[in-house]
Formats: C-alpha cells, sequence, structure tokens
C-alpha cells in the first residue's frame, strides 16, 4: 500500500468512525442493554473495518457496518443467552439541538422518552426495522442488514407506523403540532397582509 493510499484509507475509516459510532453504540444497546459490550462490539465493528479498504465494500459503508455491528451483537447474544432488548438512556441529539431552550430540550426529551418506550413495545421485526430507520438508512440498506426482503421490510415499517400512529400519545403529540404550525402559518399571513407592498408604497405618493 502506497504512502497515498495509506492517508486515503485512514482518512476514510475516521471519517466513518465519526459518522457512525455513537449511532452503532446505541443500536448495539438496544440488542444488548449493556454499555460496556456494546461498545466492545462497535470496536470489533471498527476494527473489520479497518483491514479494508473502500473498493473492498460492494455495499454503503453504513449498511455494512450495522451489518458487521448486528451479526456481531447476535453472536454475544447468543453466547450469554439471553434475549433482551433497551433502548439507548441517551440522546446526544436532543441537547445538542435544544441546547440554547431548556424548556423546549425537556419537552423534546419528554416526547424521546415517550417514543423509545412506545417503540421498546412494537413486535421484535418492526421494532428493529424502525430503529434503522430512524437513523437514516434506506429500505435496501435495512433489508440488507436484517436479511429480510425489501418489500418484506417496506410491510414491517408499514405496519409499525400503522401500530405508532394509533398510540394515544403520539395523536395527541401530532394534534399538538399541526396546531402549532396552523397558527404560525396564519401570523406569517397576517404579518404579510399588514406588511405594504413597495408598489402599494409607490402609488400613495
Amino acid at each position: 500500500m502506497t504512502e497515498q493510499n495509506g492517508d486515503r484509507k485512514h482518512s476514510w475509516v475516521l471519517s466513518l468512525l465519526d459518522r457512525y459510532e455513537v449511532k452503532l453504540t446505541h443500536y448495539a444497546m438496544r440488542i444488548l442493554g449493556d454499555p460496556g459490550l456494546s461498545q466492545d462490539v462497535v470496536q470489533q465493528t471498527f476494527l473489520k473495518l479497518c483491514k479494508l479498504s473502500p473498493e473492498d465494500i460492494q455495499q454503503s459503508p453504513g449498511a455494512w457496518l450495522y451489518t458487521v455491528c448486528r451479526n456481531q451483537a447476535l453472536d454475544e447474544l447468543r453466547k450469554r443467552q439471553r434475549m433482551r432488548t433497551t433502548v439507548s438512556p441517551k440522546w446526544e441529539s436532543i441537547s445538542e439541538t435544544n441546547a440554547t431552550d431548556p424548556t423546549k430540550t425537556c419537552e423534546t426529551q419528554d416526547l424521546w422518552e415517550c417514543l423509545q418506550d412506545i417503540v421498546r413495545d412494537l413486535p421484535q421485526r418492526q421494532r428493529e426495522v424502525i430503529v434503522l430507520w430512524a437513523d437514516g438508512l434506506s429500505h435496501r440498506e435495512i433489508a440488507l442488514i436484517t436479511q429480510h426482503k425489501e418489500t418484506s421490510v417496506r410491510v414491517l415499517m408499514h405496519r409499525a407506523l400503522k401500530r405508532l400512529r394509533k398510540n394515544p400519545n403520539i395523536q395527541r403529540w401530532i394534534g399538538e403540532t399541526n396546531r402549532r404550525t396552523a397558527n404560525r402559518s396564519q401570523s406569517i399571513e397576517k404579518h404579510q397582509i399588514e406588511q405594504p407592498t413597495d408598489s402599494t408604497c409607490q402609488s400613495k405618493s
């Protein structure tokens, strides 16, 4: 391997580490329920990645990482003969997004805690595709990771979303969001009506 290729591979691995390490740790936590073990699984996943080059991975790097992480986690789960899942206790993106508004942060955290409880009650296969979809993966990538057909993934997604929409807490949150959006639109329209245009000002002069 030339020095230039080595630098390119190093940058490639670091960029993927920066993008996926936290997401993969959360994903492994949902399978294993053990923070330390989840970190070990993610570390093993990236160690496998270090042995490869970008040309060695035929699918998207994200799908490859999730597939390896999932297999590693399931192997560990089988070794310990326990079948339970947990939802990650922390969502760093919440505090980063709303750090300037403590009230909004609390409301968002309450919402995420509620969503986590609802998602956790979904059937296992539906829960897994929803979690991967929430992480930004496509139906095709989810199919590769879970080893389901893409059509099956779409069916699982449809059933999971349908079940989530029927939840009273979700329905209440959607209603509140729609009301806020409608009020904001009315406020914007009112402001536009009250704001004189240039042509109006010119005609009056």
